[in-house]
């Protein structure tokens, strides 16, 4: 009988094989046959997948964890999209999630049946990016909710880059400090890749310098400018009163440190779906059974079992 539950990330315990996906804390490494990492955000994996026997992620996956935690898996199988894995009693399918590079999707077959797991996933083309693929004969389907609430509807892509590069026109080679922050992984890059495609120099913090280094396109691309990316958290320039703040993100304001500035916007730039994405993406996978995960799992289980599906938070 299958098992499926969260304990420090998915378990799932079927015909004698155990896969841990996502691991924030390594309670389950020692016990799991085999990792699999969506990517490599730190909330996604931990330090301790370098003692995992079977540790499956992409090269720039592991790339970020060399240097970021100077983690270097023992038993590392590299993966990208359309690869095929032959477990011990499954198949693994790598598929793009599009959510950062070297996102990842899984499809684990049994003989009996189809899990698919999105992980964070964004279905939208972005700069840096192609949009996730559509999975479908899933019979249980694992999925991420962060923004699973009608709440979440975001603009196009265009029109966020259009918006972004209208405030940097504005101010560019002004006294005004043009200060963007966003995740230093992920939206990091396609901000710079943003800016660079339409001649702008731009300066960034040594986080986003890190993981841009790691982009061939991008490695070295600064220069002295009035535009700075940041970490959202980081102090950089917190108490400047010549700066314009903008938040990269589409998270609420009441989860942002926003009381630190008083010149501040938001632009709803996500790497994940917004609700309308992710009904879309479940009515064409149409699974037998539907787990919701991170975020705004409760309420959008809740939504998908008013719609007929048969859903629930995965605890």
């Amino acid at each position: 009988m299958i098992k499926i539950k969260y304990f420090d990330g998915i378990l799932i315990e079927h015909n004698d094989e155990t896969i841990l996906i996502d691991p924030s804390r390594p309670t389950l490494i020692n016990y799991v046959k085999h990792v699999l990492i969506t990517h490599a955000h730190k909330d996604h994996v931990c330090r301790e997948v370098e003692k995992a026997r079977n540790c499956i992620l992409t090269s720039f996956s592991k790339k970020v964890l060399e240097v970021r935690d100077d983690v270097y898996p023992r038993n590392a199988t590299i993966v990208g999209t359309g690869n095929i894995i032959e477990l011990d009693r499954c198949i693994v399918y790598a598929y793009n999630a599009g959510h950062i590079i070297g996102s990842l999707m899984y499809v684990i077959e049994f003989k009996d049946l189809r899990i698919g797991i999105t992980g964070d996933f964004n279905l939208e083309d972005t700069i840096i990016t192609q949009g996730s693929n559509l999975i479908d004969d899933i019979d249980i389907l694992i999925v991420d909710s962060t923004y699973g609430h009608p709440k979440f509807q975001f603009p196009e892509r265009s029109e966020l880059y259009n918006e972004i590069l209208s405030l940097v026109e504005k101010y560019y080679n002004t006294d005004v400090k043009i200060i963007l922050r966003c995740n230093p992984l992920g939206k990091a890059q396609e901000v710079s890749m943003l800016l660079y495609r339409h001649g702008y120099l731009f300066l960034a913090d040594s986080k986003v310098r890190k993981y841009n280094n790691l982009i061939s396109s991008l490695k070295g691309r600064y220069g002295t400018s009035n535009i700075i990316i940041t970490s959202t958290n980081h102090n950089i320039f917190s108490n400047c009163r010549n700066a314009i703040q903008i938040y990269l993100t589409g998270l609420e304001d009441k989860l942002l440190p926003i009381k630190k500035h008083t010149n501040f916007l938001k632009i709803s730039l996500s790497n994940h779906n917004d609700f309308e994405k992710l009904v879309y993406f479940i009515d064409y996978c149409r699974p037998r059974r539907v787990y919701t995960i991170y975020g705004y799992s409760k309420s959008f289980s809740k939504y998908l079992r008013r719609q007929g599906w048969r859903a629930s938070t995965l605890t």
